[in-house]
């Protein structure tokens, strides 16, 4: 299984409101983007005193339940004050569909020509509410080009609705279910407590 990595550690001279965290990953995703026209999959875990960056890399559901146990309790044994979740993803617009009506596919399993890239760039802090969500779409170019984003977009929670809800979203807010670990994240993939320990005994995190 592909196990979260620490991908860098920066050291701010001063302690980051949420939206100045926000804003490091946003330049951060946009300088990288021009460069290589990708960015890793990364979470920014704001420790106070430092701030850690981990590639969560994944090739199934499996995995990504796994990875999602593993920062969170990186996140709780760190005490964490906010973090930033950063990911590519697909995205397609249903009118009149169900999930669960009969022949739903994701966005994944759609043509190109009826689905879109997209970056999200997610922020979330531990003691409010407070939410920060950037999107870009990302124009994906034939083999040999790099892909490149579009115009920054800042949604407006509270205009577009209120909260966004999903697996990656306030996990600094879960509750406990399991006593090794504390997540209620579902645990087909048994508890991450004895991993994580091996990895900060290992000096991993």
């Amino acid at each position: 299984m592909s196990q979260p990595r620490v991908y860098n550690i920066t050291t701010p001279d001063h302690m980051l409101s949420l939206a100045e965290l926000h804003e490091t990953a946003v330049a951060f995703a946009e300088e990288l983007f021009s460069r290589k026209g990708q960015v890793p999959f990364l979470w920014i875990l704001d420790l106070g005193h430092e701030i850690l960056w981990m590639e969560t890399p994944w090739e199934d559901d499996t995995e990504k339940t796994a990875c999602l146990k593993i920062i969170t309790i990186i996140m709780r044994e760190a005490k964490v004050r906010a973090y930033v979740n950063m990911v590519e993803a697909w995205t397609a617009s249903y009118r009149g569909v169900h999930p669960d009506d009969e022949g739903f596919k994701m966005p994944s399993e759609l043509p190109p020509d009826q689905r879109d890239d997209i970056l999200m760039i997610s922020s979330f802090d531990k003691k409010s509410d407070e939410q920060l969500i950037t999107r870009y779409l990302v124009t994906v170019r034939k083999r040999g080009q790099l892909n490149f984003l579009g115009p920054r977009d800042d949604l407006d929670l509270k205009k577009d609705g209120g909260h966004f809800e999903g697996r990656m979203f306030n996990l600094l807010k879960n509750t406990s279910t399991c006593q090794g670990c504390g997540l209620s994240i579902g645990h087909k993939t048994g508890c991450m407590a004895p991993l994580v320990a091996k990895m900060f005994t290992a000096g991993k995190v």
